[in-house]
Formats: C-alpha cells, sequence, structure tokens
C-alpha cells in the first residue's frame, strides 16, 4: 500500500490513491469501506466525513444518501417515487 506521511500535498495524493488509481479504487465500493479507510488518515471527524463524501461524489456521480444509491446498492428508495417532488 501506498504510504501517506502528513505535510503538503498528502491530501492530494490520498485523492490520486483512494479515486483515481485502480489499486486504491480496488479496495472500496461503497462509503462505508471509504470512510474506514480514510479515517487511518484523517483523524478530525468533521472533515474526514466531508472528504469521504466528495470523494464518493468524485468517483461514482451521485452523493452516498441519495435514493439513487440505495437504489443502486440494493436497497428500496424512500418515498413513493425517486427524485424531486
Amino acid at each position: 500500500m501506498a504510504k501517506f506521511g502528513g505535510g503538503r500535498g498528502s491530501g492530494e495524493r490520498l485523492k490520486r490513491y483512494w479515486v483515481l488509481s485502480p489499486e486504491g479504487r480496488a479496495k472500496w465500493h461503497t462509503f462505508t469501506e471509504l470512510h474506514a479507510h480514510l479515517a487511518k488518515y484523517i483523524h478530525d471527524p468533521e472533515k474526514l466525513d466531508r472528504t469521504t463524501s466528495q470523494w464518493f461524489h468524485d468517483r461514482y456521480g451521485i452523493w452516498a444518501g441519495s435514493d439513487l444509491n440505495r437504489v443502486r446498492t440494493g436497497h428500496r428508495f424512500r418515498g413513493k417515487k425517486i427524485g424531486p417532488g
């Protein structure tokens, strides 16, 4: 696994590995899996949640809490229909 020290540019190195590289992407498919991996490197809980959410969105193009993601992962959507309204 790649080594990520603190300091300048470490966030970009983390993102390149976990979001862009095939090796990093192969290790996670859900928000929870990515969150667990990033928790080893990001110790501020709020920053960890924000970063995980954004990187999930960067990879899949949808937000982790959206109905579209629930349906994508085999869960039932909330409400009577998917989408606004």
